[in-house]
């Protein structure tokens, strides 16, 4: 059962984070934005969790998967929320500055997480049901977000979707005991993995 909450509260987030990237697009364009500001805009999802994915795996097996995720989850709800309050492309360079710096935390744990459901083959099941839910929010997240400018306009459409980490972030305050505890098997997985991807990354590839 907590496999599926973890499953699900990754859903309901990855659908914001994927959705926001697009909005954040269009909502520039219609505010006047050149293509290089446009640029710019959706490169901070990126640029800050490029440095940080290595450290927030460090946190992660420092505190655990609980403040992490929820700490990922809250900035990127108040990230969401800040265009619709504040119109204009200050609060846009704010927004994708605080999702892309924060939001990596929760991604990170996630994954790290999955790790502590199950031992051998039933832990690669797990890792291929989460990435099938992850990849359904690429579909669901523009899909949603379009069809949401639509009808109610950008910055209502930034509230939306601000609502929906607000799941996330309810069940981390409240049920977080209901998380299974990471091992030390698994955190030698994570590890291993945080290992690899540094020596990919010594080595000059990009992933």
């Amino acid at each position: 059962m907590g496999f599926y909450v973890i499953v699900a509260m990754t859903v309901l987030n990855h659908i914001a984070y994927k959705g926001s990237k697009m909005l954040i697009s269009l909502y520039a364009i219609d505010l006047g934005a050149t293509p290089l500001v446009i640029g710019i805009l959706y490169a901070l999802y990126s640029f800050f969790s490029l440095f940080l994915a290595l450290y927030a795996g460090r946190v992660s097996d420092r505190l655990g998967p609980r403040m992490p995720m929820l700490m990922g989850s809250l900035a990127l709800a108040c990230g969401l929320v800040l265009p619709f309050i504040w119109r204009g492309f200050t609060a846009l360079f704010i927004s994708a500055t605080l999702i892309g710096t924060l939001y990596i935390f929760y991604t990170v744990s996630a994954q790290h997480l999955i790790g502590a459901f199950g031992e051998g083959h039933k832990r690669t099941r797990n890792y291929a049901t989460f990435s099938l839910g992850v990849a359904v929010t690429a579909l669901l997240g523009p899909t949603l977000t379009g069809f949401l400018i639509d009808s109610i306009g950008h910055q209502s459409t930034y509230l939306v979707l601000a609502l929906l980490p607000v799941g996330p972030v309810a069940f981390l305050l409240f049920f977080a005991h209901r998380l299974p505890r990471v091992t030390e098997d698994a955190k030698r997985g994570g590890q291993r993995t945080m290992d690899l991807i540094r020596e990919i990354r010594d080595r000059g590839i990009t992933i």
